[in-house]
């Protein structure tokens, strides 16, 4: 990712109801957190979304696991795009597959001439 591209982040943490082992009732000890980059579209420019996920366990026993939030489902699991940019670029795509049938199934000039202009100005 761009470092010197605008830059937001989120964290996705536990509720204070749920930093508690569910079990004993123990205070849960932070251990660090994950971090993750997204890019998001935005119309004319990018941002790059710094998601941290905070990761909790219990103090002194290493066999109750690690404790995180949960994040919310991505289009594409594992992709570093942001919904908007896939929605983008899906969008693009149409648009530019909608002009070529167009333009094959009617060889009329001036249909040629105001599609393009248009074209020209979606970009």
């Amino acid at each position: 990712m761009p470092e010197d591209a605008e830059r937001e982040v989120i964290i996705h943490d536990l509720s204070d109801e749920e930093k508690f082992g569910p079990i004993t009732g123990e205070v849960l000890e932070c251990i660090g957190e994950d971090v993750r980059e997204q890019l998001q579209y935005i119309t004319a420019h990018y941002k790059v979304l710094e998601i941290h996920t905070q990761k909790y366990v219990l103090p002194g026993n290493s066999k109750a696991g690690v404790i995180t939030a949960n994040l919310p489902e991505e289009p594409i699991k594992g992709c570093r795009a942001h919904v908007s940019l896939l929605t983008h670029v899906l969008f693009i795509n149409l648009q530019i597959t909608f002009l070529c049938i167009v333009l094959r199934s009617n060889s009329n000039v001036l249909v040629y001439t105001f599609l393009g202009r248009l074209f020209h100005h979606w970009y």
